[in-house]
């Protein structure tokens, strides 16, 4: 049986586990063996069958072409995982075909090339201070699925966890860096034999980084809560060792992070953005030889960004329809919520008088709306005179976000509110600004 739970574990916890991940040094490869690893050296190559395989054979990289498709691509994929589940690809929007003598290697330049005859295919494009590479820079693929270029020091050049396709794998992370304003994305495959680009991504909201996004192209189609300093967690009943899985979200000098990790390196689990715009949490179920889906987002109507419209709050409770009004709010047009056609939708019953004798009403387990304004490390109180003295101020939060550097943070939104919805485990209180005349009739 599975169970989603959220947990409210402090940075110590996960930050502990994210940082064994990267002390860890996975051997790989099916090539040369040196000092218990294998390796790719500068000038050798694979192509056509020939694999790159994890010093613990639990990963494997070449060449593959997926379902029914004419066309080639270099990829990792699990190794004793039949099937061929791939995690990640090096020409995803170039393809080589099925009939070409594709070769990978690690160029005299110190680069990992692609190629198909003199074409370059796909580069890991490092640029050397001095322009060459030293002669003992190798490539490894580690038993986490990591490939990296690494020189004679042992200072990694390049890797593949930072260059994300559609999976995330224990260890990995995307995030917006700061420095750069590169937000590092995952993206959906085309279609289940087609690993280009396609149209779903999800990252780090770029304005308001405490939050999670999946777009449908230019549009959102899915955002998760504003993140409180808690984890995302899944457990496993009976599995070994009380399997744990987690979401944790980071922020430091180069930017805001989200990272994937598992407490159990023994159990395979991964996290993929599928071609429906579905992220899914999947681990492998060795006795049923099947990829079990332990939880996935958007996961009911309600999750669908707007599905309300403007002041409208989505209760998969609700019947008939899903949709209701705050309270305080009314239909912009009946007739289309009678025909469960919400997305107009609501606007106030009594407009608001601002320093008239405005106030207040709490609403109990929310999904905040989108478009917040942080407005910093106040006290309850302060939040709610702050509010309360700007007109143009609709609505605010007291919210824990410890991970982002502020204990507890005011939050407000000065426009129409959207994307709002109930939830019965982890939802927040939002204090919604009526006229104080109807404060009295709810």
């Amino acid at each position: 049986m599975n169970r989603l739970m959220r947990g409210s574990h402090g940075r110590e916890h996960w930050s502990y586990q994210i940082f064994s991940y990267l002390l860890l040094i996975f051997a790989s490869s099916a090539l040369p063996r040196s000092n218990g690893e294998d390796r790719l050296a500068i000038g050798m190559s694979i192509r056509g069958n020939q694999n790159l395989t994890s010093d613990g054979e639990s990963f494997a990289l070449g060449f593959f072409s997926p379902g029914n498709s004419t066309n080639q691509y270099l990829g990792i994929w699990y190794n004793k995982i039949p099937g061929q589940t791939v995690v990640w690809i090096a020409n995803r929007e170039s393809p080589l075909s099925r009939n070409s003598s594709g070769v990978f290697m690690l160029n005299r330049d110190g680069n990992l090339v692609l190629m198909d005859g003199t074409r370059y295919v796909w580069s890991s494009n490092i640029s050397f201070a001095n322009g060459t590479a030293n002669n003992s820079t190798v490539v490894i693929l580690q038993n986490s699925g990591n490939l990296i270029l690494r020189d004679g020091m042992g200072m990694v050049l390049w890797r593949s966890f930072d260059h994300p396709t559609d999976t995330l794998l224990p260890g990995m992370k995307i995030g917006l860096n700061k420095k750069t304003g590169q937000n590092g994305l995952l993206t959906s495959w085309k279609a289940e034999d087609d690993p280009r680009s396609g149209d779903f991504a999800i990252g780090v909201d770029p304005q308001r980084p405490i939050q999670l996004v999946i777009w449908n192209k230019s549009l959102l189609h899915w955002r998760s809560n504003v993140w409180d300093g808690s984890l995302f967690q899944t457990t496993i009943e009976g599995s070994p060792n009380n399997y744990l899985s987690y979401i944790a979200y980071a922020e430091n000098n180069d930017g805001f992070y989200l990272m994937f990790g598992v407490s159990d390196n023994s159990i395979v689990s991964r996290w993929v953005l599928n071609t429906t715009g579905v992220v899914e949490l999947l681990s492998w179920q060795e006795n049923s030889k099947k990829w079990a889906v332990l939880w996935g987002f958007p996961r009911d109507d309600c999750d669908i960004y707007g599905r309300c419209g403007l002041f409208g709050s989505c209760d998969t409770n609700n019947k008939p329809g899903i949709c209701n009004c705050l309270t305080g709010f009314k239909p912009t047009i009946q007739k289309d919520w009678e025909n469960r056609n919400w997305s107009g939708g609501c606007l106030r019953q009594t407009e608001l008088k601002c320093d008239k004798g405005d106030e207040f009403i709490r609403l109990e387990g929310m999904k905040l709306p989108d478009h917040f304004i942080a407005a910093g490390n106040l006290t309850a109180d302060q939040c709610e005179m702050q509010c309360q003295k700007n007109c143009s101020c609709m609505s605010y939060a007291y919210v824990n976000t410890s991970t982002v550097g502020v204990k507890w943070r005011c939050i407000y939104w000065g426009e129409n509110l959207t994307d709002l919805r109930r939830i019965y485990v982890g939802g927040h209180n939002l204090y919604v600004r009526l006229d104080g005349s109807e404060v009295g009739q709810f």
